[in-house]
This record gives structure tokens, C-alpha cells and sequence, in this order.
């Protein structure tokens, strides 16, 4: 078996584009009802700080502050529930989330889902 690594891939023509920068750095799936991870990718850990409340800590630190997280929660997976949600508090090694039912009274929630992308340090 063979590895193939690489920096950048150039194209014919035209500019190269960086292998690094458009790939996901952290992604999870977390039930927050039963305090259960069913897969991550870059976290070390997920702490239920709170009802609605989660704080997940990454492997790898990011760069700064300012790289995009998402987040979509429902009340159980694979169902298209009516679900509030936002990005908390952000740090290099981890990343806060608040989670909502439609009323606005934060709420433990099923089906949790994040994306981050941004540099790793």
C-alpha cells in the first residue's frame, strides 16, 4: 500500500490551492440527552456543562479564535424537529454550544452535529 502526501495541488493552469485549508479540523455527533459521543473527529472530549449546555475540547488546538463552527441540533436523530441552537464561547482548544427547544428554554437535545473549519496551530 502506498501513501500519496502532499503540500498543494497545482492545476494546469491558473493558481495551486492549499490541500489544508478547506478540510474540516473537528466534527462531531453527540447525544446530549444520554451524555453519549457517537463519533468525533479532533476531540479529546465533550463536557455536558448544563442543561442545553456543551463544551467540546479539541485534540488539536486551532490557530486563533476566529474559525467557523456550526452546529445543527434536533430532539432525536434523524427527526426534523423545531430546535434552536448557537455556538458559544470559542477558544483555541475548544468550542461552547447552547442548544434550545423553540421556546428559548435551553434543553438537552438528541441529535447534535458540528463542523469547524480554520487553521490548526
Amino acid at each position: 500500500m502506498s501513501t500519496l502526501k502532499v503540500d498543494s495541488i497545482g492545476k494546469t493552469s491558473g493558481s495551486t490551492q492549499d490541500t489544508m485549508a478547506g478540510l474540516t479540523k473537528v466534527w462531531l455527533n453527540y447525544n446530549q440527552v444520554n451524555d453519549t459521543t457517537n463519533d468525533t473527529f479532533n476531540v479529546s472530549s465533550i463536557l455536558d456543562s448544563s442543561t442545553g449546555v456543551f463544551i467540546a475540547t479539541f485534540s488539536n488546538n486551532m490557530n486563533n479564535t476566529t474559525y467557523t463552527a456550526s452546529l445543527s441540533s434536533s430532539q432525536a436523530a434523524n427527526e426534523a424537529t423545531q430546535a434552536q441552537y448557537a455556538v458559544g464561547t470559542r477558544a483555541t482548544n475548544s468550542c461552547g454550544y447552547d442548544t434550545e427547544n423553540i421556546s428559548s428554554v435551553n434543553t438537552d437535545l438528541a441529535q447534535n452535529d458540528s463542523l469547524i473549519h480554520g487553521d490548526l496551530a
